[in-house]
């Protein structure tokens, strides 16, 4: 394309979104015509520099781009290739199919271009706090890096946490649907469920392409410490209600801190006081909870309170269980971090985890033959394994909870084009019962051997899932 007709080609993009996009600039920043000039003119250079080779992914429509099997949380060291290369290998032979750079320190493009190669997506991280918005050369500038990371061939781009202004969003959303329309925005929020569907916008002015579940992330760990699923099954019920508004990120575990944002007034129907039940937790997942073998490191929160740091390895009790050589308990631990794992396969959404869960990847670690990672590991490759041949779990299908009539066991159920899946996880401590009564003849995913979905045995800490085809 000569440069004449990329201009072109950004003019009629750019008037698609041109009266919005100056609307909001000047409502926000008092109509400077100046600021506005310049916000313009910066899209362009970044449309007109945008690399030939990202052509073909931006003619991909960002939502398709949410369809991702598994992504990965990861902190590589950038500049150094001869390293990363054989992450990458293991984590796509592991299924990975998008990665997220945590820390993009120097240039992150050799990087990027060794994803595509492997046909991996990339997400970028970047924070746009503390920040002064009503400022609209800092929005310009922050504009800039963000399209500059666009530029290097990032695919998504996460940003944590969202300015506190939906209009600043939007502009943000416009502004990649201009330059690089194959990029996902992926948006990070304090808030609870309300709040993180909200980031999705509307249908006619959409702001995130992808929202991370972090009230999804405290309620089950709060599930974990309690032994009691009703919160979580609300919530689910709640998230299933608004599926078509936005693609949700799940995962146990992130960078960030477990602040217990959790649904109180739903509590309250419990007899839970919030300021007791954040120091249970609290108390819980840091160890200091009798009978706990979680071992989370408790931190201060800006403002007072605290919450809890940790990888899914040390609040299910592997690492306890590793350090006292408790064969048992390992094994009980190991049972609960892939009962987790499954219900984030089996909700909709993208599946994420951490490379800290693993301990190997970018930590080194040597696996051993029967070592407790590869069985983690390879097991939740497994599930994904399950998950992406399956219709059932595609996004799009319909979700709903089970009544199990048992407190300990949660039930979830999807349907997708003949197939339906009944999941079953039991938080127990003991052996327990699903009492559903369904009359289909089942399969069992994991072990191929048919199963009644009548009464349900589910071990403590395990889970089945069931399926049936029409």
């Amino acid at each position: 394309m000569t440069e004449e007709e990329q201009s072109a080609a950004f003019q009629q993009t750019l008037s698609t979104y041109y009266d919005e996009l100056k609307w909001l600039y000047n409502e926000l920043y008092h109509n400077d015509e100046q600021a506005f000039s310049y916000f313009i003119s910066m899209l362009r250079v970044c449309y007109m520099r945008r690399d030939p080779s990202f052509v073909g992914r931006d003619r991909t429509d960002a939502t398709d781009q949410t369809e991702i099997s598994m992504l990965m949380y990861m902190d590589f060291d950038i500049q150094n290739m001869q390293k990363v290369g054989p992450q990458l290998d293991e984590a796509r032979a592991c299924g990975i199919g998008s990665v997220y750079l945590l820390s993009a320190k120097g240039d992150p493009t050799a990087f990027i271009r060794a994803c595509h190669e492997r046909d991996m997506r990339v997400g970028v991280a970047f924070s746009v706090a503390p920040a002064d918005y009503r400022n609209p050369t800092l929005f310009n500038d922050m504009l800039a890096d963000i399209l500059r990371l666009c530029g290097c061939g990032a695919d998504l781009l996460h940003c944590r946490p969202l300015p506190p202004f939906h209009p600043l969003v939007r502009m943000m959303r416009m502004a990649l649907e201009i330059v690089c329309p194959g990029v996902v925005l992926v948006g990070e929020t304090e808030g609870g469920l309300p709040e993180t569907m909200s980031w999705f916008g509307t249908a006619d002015k959409p702001e995130c392409h992808v929202i991370s579940n972090i009230a999804l992330m405290e309620d089950i760990w709060h599930t974990v410490a309690t032994r009691d699923v009703r919160l979580l099954r609300q919530q689910i019920e709640l998230v299933s209600q608004q599926a078509t508004r936005g693609c949700l990120l799940n995962f146990l575990r992130n960078h960030r801190v477990i602040r217990w944002s959790l649904d109180y007034d739903h509590l309250r129907q419990f007899s839970v006081q919030e300021d007791a039940h954040r120091r249970f937790l609290n108390d819980y997942f840091s160890g200091a909870w009798p009978g706990s073998t979680a071992r989370g490191r408790l931190v201060e929160l800006p403002g007072g309170g605290a919450g809890i740091m940790g990888t899914t390895s040390d609040l299910c009790g592997i690492t306890a269980a590793e350090e006292a050589g408790d064969v048992q308990a390992l094994d009980s631990a190991i049972r609960l971090d892939i009962m987790l794992h499954a219900i984030i396969f089996t909700l909709g959404g993208v599946p994420a985890l951490c490379s800290d869960d693993y301990n190997r990847l970018n930590a080194g670690r040597i696996r051993q033959k029967g070592d407790w990672v590869e069985r983690l590991f390879d097991t939740t490759r497994g599930l994904g394994e399950i998950r992406s041949s399956h219709r059932a779990f595609e996004r799009g299908a319909d979700v709903w909870t089970l009544e199990t009539w048992n407190d300990h066991v949660l039930g979830i159920g999807r349907y997708c084009r003949g197939e339906k899946l009944l999941a079953l996880f039991n938080f127990g401590d003991n052996d327990e019962i699903a009492w559903i009564d369904e009359a289909e003849p089942y399969t069992d995913l994991r072990t191929d051997a048919f199963r009644e979905a009548k009464a349900v045995s589910l071990p403590a800490h395990d889970f089945a899932w069931l399926m049936t085809t029409f």
